[in-house]
């Protein structure tokens, strides 16, 4: 069990290990999680997100959830959704992961819900999509809002605000 929300942000480097059981993210109080630091998570690690549940990589931290044709990470709903993975001004990378159920409320500032939020305010937010990903949930695989937020090898669904003025972003890959 991992213990989120407010007060409870990852402010030191970590990396989670596949321990053969899913990681089971709840919340203390509030519903976002903040990442501060750099997350990295393992080929093979499953994590259930409890209902309502953000993560938030924010303030210089980072998401690289990198797997393998054989040991995919999977993100997902423990049972409702879950709002979903939140970029601000910051980086991510993703390969051979399922990101599904997400989207579940609206971050802020956000236009539309997304199981994966990219928005820069201050700086530039880039999340790396390579190889095999999955986005499943909300209305939108991806939500961009305003700034430099770009995500480099979209995959599936994208929105992107109108007017497309503010931000640099991929669109979806033909089917």
């Amino acid at each position: 069990m991992v213990e989120t929300g407010s007060g409870m942000a990852i402010t030191e480097a970590a990396t989670w290990h596949d321990l053969g059981v899913p990681f089971h993210l709840r919340y203390a109080s509030g519903a976002v999680t903040e990442v501060t630091a750099a997350l990295t998570i393992d080929p093979g690690v499953e994590m259930l997100m409890a209902p309502g549940l953000g993560i938030s990589m924010q303030g210089g931290g980072s998401m690289t959830a990198i797997g393998t044709a054989e040991n995919r990470i999977t993100m997902r709903a423990k049972s409702e959704a879950w709002q979903g993975l939140d970029f601000l001004d910051t980086t991510g990378s993703f390969d051979y992961v399922d990101i599904m159920d997400g989207g579940s409320a609206e971050w802020g500032m956000v236009l539309e819900p997304g199981t994966v939020t990219i928005r820069a305010a201050n700086g530039t937010a880039v999340v790396h999509f390579t190889g095999d990903v999955t986005l499943t949930g909300a209305a939108y695989g991806i939500a961009f809002t305003f700034g430099e937020s770009i995500a480099v090898g979209c995959p599936r669904s994208v929105y992107v605000p109108p007017p497309d003025q503010l931000s640099d972003h991929c669109r979806a890959p033909p089917r």
